[in-house]
């Protein structure tokens, strides 16, 4: 079992913890569940103890199996510097460079060369360099704009149509319009100039756990940055595993990198500061941990108060435009904030080496796309990790709040709301593990065995949890040797649309709200303590839902929540 550590209980928990409906202590005890979780009295998988004021952690069996040795994963690491840090003031990011809307028709080349200016000014003390101030206005980008260094700041005066527009014109077929990028893309968690590799010689690495045996821990060191390798073998995807080979699925493909920081050696047991959000078998592969080296990906950028905009065609169907509005790739312990975006088909993508980030106060309208697979994403993690979602909007997309295949949690949507979707948020496909989606509402969500669709989907993703949120419609279900969630929701369940007859995962208190409101909050509080949770939420967060004013703001303007909804 392992420990979780927590700060002192007080009125500012009871706060986090509110909700819509107060559950007494003895139905915290007494849950009913679809599923047995094999612990003592039935436990919930996570708790607020009353004597403590800390999270209770149950522990459960995966799918098939019988050992209760799994526990939630502490979420809390999501976020800008691992969570709990505020974002820097923009008042002490200095300007380097304002620009002014002048007419032109093209401003792309003025703005990639001040972008360009600010990347070989000095870093200071905390590793920025400055910032490219956008003053009020449309500014029409005929390419991609480029962010390549670290420490640069793309900033405008408002997300607002009243605020900075930037207004894609590119005719290149599936443009990215703005890209922050750092060297070694499509590598991340390289391995070091001296690895150390090491095979994990323990049998069983649980969901929840933060050590690992491996044959030899010589050479490694508290402080070293490695990867935990989870490599899958045939049996893994074939009929005795999750038997997704018939969907074209290699093993080799399925090689998860969980990257961790060493905390503590004893002996061979090497302990980590984020918690596993996927099991290591030995039966289906085993692993190995090696050091990395993430020396190429950039750090301390920063998008904020600007709205993006495309052309509008008549013709939904055409391509010769811009698709995508902000992709990331290889950028740790950033931010983007207080961004719209609005026709692109894809709105916020994150990809491989994206790291401890945080999006929030942003906003995906109105995508002038044809609504067809692939198309019309808000918010997507492609293969990012410990990243934190939070206070954001979407209207009319396909898949609001979702991940791609093979991402490495823990992730979190925290306090999101999607309205007029076409299909359903959660894992859209492939194995994303590690997943937390907290106080949403939107049309539906799912975490299923997709089978076929697609391109082979397969089980779309394994330990993801619904939390305390609100969808017409909710399916959950339990990959074999694996998990989901749902926990504390409103909606109507449902069998998977392709596999119906997969087992469910485990569902508790359907329709019922219970303590703690948000499960994120109340893993920083018990991590951090009560400081951490104030630097990244509003007071409304703080004291219940923020539905209703997401409604109201929809992507324009300051987002200011006055009073949390009910």
């Amino acid at each position: 079992m392992i420990s979780r550590f927590a700060i002192a209980f007080g009125v500012f928990v009871f706060n986090i913890c509110a909700s819509a409906e107060t559950v007494p202590s003895t139905a915290l005890q007494n849950s009913l569940y679809s599923r047995s979780l094999n612990t003592a009295d039935n436990a919930p998988l996570a708790s607020i103890d009353k004597a403590s004021g800390r999270l209770f952690y149950g522990t459960y069996a995966n799918e098939r199996e019988e050992r209760s040795v799994h526990m939630l994963p502490d979420f809390s690491w999501a976020g800008y510097m691992g969570g709990g840090v505020a974002l820097p003031a923009m008042s002490s990011i200095p300007v380097v460079t304002e620009l002014s809307p002048d007419g032109a028709a093209d401003d792309y080349q003025r703005i990639q060369t001040a972008l360009d200016a600010v990347s070989r000014k000095a870093p200071d003390a905390r590793g920025i360099r400055g910032a490219v101030l956008l003053g009020k206005g449309e500014y029409q980008i005929s390419d991609t704009l480029r962010i390549t260094q670290s420490g640069v700041v793309l900033r405008g005066e408002g997300q607002g149509k009243d605020g900075t527009v930037l207004i894609a014109t590119t005719t290149h077929t599936d443009a990215r319009f703005l890209v922050i990028e750092g060297e070694g893309r499509g590598r991340s968690a390289k391995q070091a100039d001296e690895p150390r590799v090491s095979e994990i010689t323990q049998a069983y690495v649980p969901v929840g756990s933060n050590s690992v045996t491996v044959a030899s821990a010589a050479g490694y060191s508290v402080g070293d940055t490695i990867g935990i390798e989870r490599r899958p073998n045939q049996q893994w995807v074939g009929s005795k595993g999750i038997n997704t080979a018939r969907f074209g699925w290699k093993p080799k493909s399925y090689n998860l990198v969980f990257e961790r920081t060493v905390t503590a050696i004893v002996g061979n047991t090497i302990t980590f500061d984020i918690p596993m959000v996927d099991t290591i078998d030995a039966r289906f592969g085993g692993g190995r941990v090696y050091r990395t080296d993430t020396s190429g990906r950039l750090q301390q950028v920063g998008l904020e108060n600007l709205r993006l905009e495309t052309l509008e065609y008549k013709n939904r169907k055409r391509r010769d435009r811009a698709f995508f509005a902000v992709s990331a790739y290889e950028v740790e312990n950033s931010w983007i904030r207080n961004v719209t975006v609005e026709t692109f088909s894809h709105g916020f993508n994150l990809y491989d080496g994206v790291r401890f980030m945080t999006i929030q106060n942003a906003a995906h309208l109105a995508p002038g796309f044809e609504v067809v697979g692939g198309n019309h994403y808000a918010f997507n993690i492609g293969g990012a990790a410990q990243v934190l979602f939070q206070r954001c909007f979407a209207d009319k997309s396909r898949h609001a709040f979702t991940s791609g295949s093979r991402v490495q949690g823990p992730n979190v949507f925290l306090d999101c709301l999607a309205e007029r979707s076409d299909s359903d948020s959660g894992p859209h496909h492939r194995w994303a593990t590690g997943t937390l989606f907290d106080n949403l509402k939107g049309v539906q969500w799912r975490a299923q065995n997709r089978a076929d669709a697609g391109s082979g989907h397969g089980w779309a993703g394994a330990q993801q949890l619904l939390w305390n949120s609100e969808f017409n419609r909710i399916v959950v279900q339990a990959p074999p040797y694996a998990m989901n969630y749902a926990i504390h929701n409103a909606g109507s369940f449902r069998k998977g649309s392709r596999e119906p007859n997969e087992a469910d995962g485990i569902i508790d208190n359907r329709g019922r709200a219970i303590l703690p409101r948000s499960l994120y909050l109340a893993q920083l509080q018990d991590r951090l303590g009560a400081h951490a949770v104030v630097q990244v939420t509003y007071a409304p967060q703080r004291q219940g839902r923020i539905w209703s004013a997401l409604s109201n703001w929809r992507g324009e303007g300051l987002f200011e929540p006055q009073v949390a909804s009910p």
